[in-house]
């Protein structure tokens, strides 16, 4: 409740936000013999991992009016009431702790699933019980229970295991926890000289040889910042000395590459064939990465970092 709600670049994110949700509700099926939440987004374990995740993504933007100061279905009983029906429902036949998965593509189960899980039981944690904060982490940590890849995928994983170990209170017996978790960043942190990773001279590489930094680097820098910024000051604070290679990163490897508000197609890789990530809306990965990274960085890197904002 500290922002201004006059302020015109507040009210129309608020309206925005407020906008999104009300359009997911209007549209969202209640019958109970309902095989989906949205027409547009059919489910079932075996062929629809992205429909899942666009389900939960729909709830998110419901529960984040739900939350919003200023917004107007800010605390709506109807409201809440519709995003914990479907929660239940798709914890209760597609997503939970022992489910049977389907389709081609993990990233889905293991990590898209998992990040829109793991934002909506956040903002709707002080109104679910114990059991249903229980079993939706308990959902993720089953599909998502080690960190083992590299570059942005790794960072994926860090951050689903991060979030469920907090909203579990890093009771993860069959997870991460959230030391391991900080602690997997250590395998990215230092410069690479082959395969994935950051290089010396700014490239950065995903899927071996692909210049990539602004499709999976980005990726990569924005949750990364996101990961630092909420541990920052806490008994899980990042402390391995690479960190420090992360404040150089914006300089080497993606300052060169935003001009006037465009991420280069250069190094977006098959981003560039991509519905809404156009390169003047690329960019604003690396944008929102800069402010958050500005509030962990020294005193002369976080006056940069806003400079190039």
């Amino acid at each position: 409740t500290t922002y201004s709600l006059t302020d015109v670049d507040n009210a129309a994110r608020i309206a925005q936000i407020t906008a999104a949700a009300q359009g997911n509700w209007d549209t969202m099926l209640t019958d109970p013999s309902r095989s989906k939440l949205w027409n547009e987004y059919p489910i079932s374990a075996a062929n629809y991992p992205s429909s899942t995740m666009y389900s939960y993504r729909m709830l998110g933007e419901m529960a984040l009016a739900y939350r919003t100061y200023g917004s107007s279905l800010m605390g709506n009983t109807g409201l809440k009431a519709a995003i914990i029906d479907g929660l239940d429902w798709l914890h209760g036949r597609i997503y939970y702790s022992g489910a049977t998965t389907g389709g081609s593509n993990w990233w889905y189960w293991e990590i898209g699933n998992a990040l829109a899980l793991n934002d909506l039981v956040a903002l709707m944690y002080d109104d679910l019980t114990q059991t249903q904060i229980d079993e939706n982490v308990a959902a993720v940590n089953y599909f998502q229970n080690d960190i083992d890849m590299t570059g942005a995928n790794r960072m994926w994983e860090i951050q689903v295991s991060t979030i469920a170990a907090i909203l579990g209170k890093n009771n993860v017996p069959a997870g991460v926890t959230l030391a391991d978790a900080r602690d997997g960043m250590s395998a990215f942190l230092p410069y690479v000289t082959s395969g994935d990773g950051f290089y010396t001279d700014g490239s950065f590489v995903q899927h071996n040889y692909l210049a990539y930094t602004g499709g999976y680097g980005t990726s990569l820098i924005s949750s990364l910042s996101q990961i630092l910024y909420l541990l920052d000051g806490s008994t899980w604070e990042v402390t391995d000395p690479n960190v420090a290679n992360v404040f150089q990163w914006v300089y080497d490897s993606f300052e060169p590459f935003v001009y006037k508000g465009n991420l280069m197609d250069t190094v977006r890789g098959r981003e560039i064939s991509r519905y809404k990530e156009e390169d003047n809306l690329a960019s604003a990965g690396v944008v929102t990465a800069l402010i958050q990274l500005a509030y962990v960085a020294s005193p002369t890197d976080a006056a940069a970092y806003r400079s190039m904002v």
